[in-house]
């Protein structure tokens, strides 16, 4: 017993410095261990998953990856700037309006039509008078710009026939299209050439339309449609014109009489 005593005695200073590393390792081994536990109990706070799997979960459902505003946002959607709004509907200043649709100042009035229709008429008595006097001047390219086409037998008549027209009177009537696009003219002439002692006098009646670009031409042709012929011999029953005729054929005798006299 004495012996334990002397040996504890002597070694004291070792059993203490031995016993203060036990409690220094006891009390890292503790204090560990309760960090440990206390990051363990921190965990369930955000849901009881790591960070990693938080990330996945987000990645996976979340308004970034499904149908969001970055996706489908009224801007991108039908929206009042996108869709039918009054602005891009058919409004007052896009659909038909007073200004675009037909109205009392667009549409022609009686007094307009009426300068129209003088005019055409005074166009086409005008026409007929510098293709009688072109004729007469034997100026086959004048005559082929007021006419639709000559055939190579009337070019050479126009060279040839050396005939005079004057005192020309023309009565115009509508033709198969009317409202300006066509006449049928009835022109009443004296004319001369050079083997006749006297001035004669004769009537003939031509069809006058307008052509694919507007322009008024004498139709040589029209004496062979049926259509037109038609309407010229209906158009003679009429009294002003049947008056023009009957004058016409009169003054022809009274100058045949005459050349024969004078031959």
């Amino acid at each position: 017993m004495n012996e334990i005593k002397e040996w504890i005695s002597d070694n004291l200073r070792y059993l203490m410095l031995i016993a203060a590393i036990l409690a220094v390792l006891a009390a890292l081994f503790f204090g560990v261990r309760a960090m440990t536990r206390g990051l363990d109990d921190e965990s369930p706070r955000s849901g009881g998953k790591t960070g990693t799997t938080e990330s996945t979960d987000v990645s996976e459902s979340t308004p970034a990856s499904e149908s969001v505003p970055a996706e489908s946002t009224p801007a991108e959607s039908s929206t009042p700037a996108e869709s039918s709004t009054p602005a891009e509907e058919s409004t007052p200043a896009e659909s038909s309006t007073p200004a675009e649709s037909s109205t009392p100042a667009e549409e022609s009035t009686p007094a307009e039509e009426s300068r129209a229709a003088e005019k055409s008429e005074a166009d086409t008595e005008q026409l007929i008078r510098d293709y009688f006097d072109a004729v007469g001047r034997q100026d086959l390219d004048a005559v082929l710009r007021l006419v639709d086409g000559l055939s190579e037998e009337d070019k050479a008549s126009v060279r040839d026939d050396r005939t005079a027209y004057s005192n020309l009177e023309v009565l115009l009537r509508d033709g198969l299209r009317g409202n300006g696009e066509d006449y049928v003219a009835f022109v009443s002439y004296d004319y001369k050439n050079e083997t006749q002692y006297v001035t004669h006098h004769g009537l003939s009646w031509l069809y006058v339309k307008r052509n694919a670009n507007g322009a008024l031409k004498i139709m040589v042709q029209g004496g062979s449609d049926s259509r037109v012929t038609g309407l010229a011999e209906s158009l003679m029953q009429e009294k002003e014109i049947a008056e023009m005729i009957a004058e016409a054929e009169a003054k022809a005798a009274a100058a045949d009489e005459e050349e024969k006299a004078a031959a």
